[in-house]
């Protein structure tokens, strides 16, 4: 099956965010984690289906 690309823009508020990857398809539940401060904005969130 194609891969998809879909993105979206969201609005955050000023603060501390988290939000993890996963390694490799292959790789079920192994991720990277983030954390970090973030200004108020707008964002694109990008992700492959």
């Amino acid at each position: 099956m194609p891969m998809s690309l879909v993105s979206r823009g969201i609005t955050l508020a000023a603060g501390t965010y988290g939000w993890y990857t996963y390694v490799s398809p292959s790789a079920i539940g192994t991720c990277d984690n983030y954390t970090g401060h973030l200004l108020a904005g707008t964002y694109t969130w990008t992700d492959r289906l």
